[in-house]
């Protein structure tokens, strides 16, 4: 078995993530997760993958998913902008929606083992802010509900608790609020291995702890 992840700098950073720890555990994989990217990214390199490494019923994939209001654009290689909240986000959303279940129609069609974790929740909007006054998602939620029923707790969620913003509570050097990785130990532990038979063996996590003490420094 091929391990795949896909996903933001949440997936892919300059220490160790989830992916990467996860990673120890097969003797094939692959992290194509890249910081500042979007949905439509994440989406088009999975589909790459799926051609150019002959991904199949044999492979795992991990998937997360990151804001939906972040603008990816194909001009002369990709562009990626960040959130950009002056954009029509009720479409954003639903793009991110349909992305979500394509994926999901992909890789049942493969049939190989998946999951889709996420950054923060598909559908978080913060209500106070008016910001989000015009973006109608009701109809987007019922309509992609089993696509965002299989997409497990964001890391944002249960590492830092919180929202509205992305905050964590215990920072790396600098102030770096991405989740360490300790953090991102915890996380595949308590969400993504749930799904797998695989257990993360003492020599990897004295890797982590390694890697932790290096990104408080």
């Amino acid at each position: 078995m091929r391990f795949f992840a896909f996903g933001c700098s949440f997936t892919k950073y300059k220490w160790p993530t989830w992916a990467d720890i996860l990673g120890k555990s097969f003797e094939i994989s692959s992290n194509f997760g890249k910081e500042g990217v979007g949905n439509v990214y994440i989406f088009h390199t999975l589909v790459d993958a799926i051609i150019k490494e002959n991904i199949n019923s044999d492979d795992l994939v991990v998937i997360q998913w990151t804001n939906f209001a972040r603008k990816d654009q194909f001009v002369d290689g990709w562009q990626h902008s960040g959130n950009d909240w002056s954009l029509d986000l009720t479409q954003l959303y639903k793009e991110t929606s349909g992305i979500i279940a394509s994926a999901a129609h992909l890789l049942d069609a493969i049939g190989c083992k998946y999951i889709f974790t996420s950054m923060m929740p598909i559908g978080w909007l913060n209500e106070d802010d008016p910001l989000f006054a015009d973006i109608n998602i009701n109809d987007i939620n019922e309509r992609y509900k089993e696509y965002h029923d299989i997409v497990k707790i964001s890391m944002v969620e249960h590492l830092f608790n919180s929202l509205p913003i992305c905050r964590n509570p215990m920072p790396a050097i600098n102030g770096d609020h991405h989740p360490t990785p300790k953090q991102h130990l915890k996380y595949l532990n308590d969400v993504i291995l749930k799904e797998l038979d695989i257990n993360i063996n003492e020599d990897i996590r004295a890797w982590v702890s390694k890697q932790e003490s290096m990104c408080r420094l």
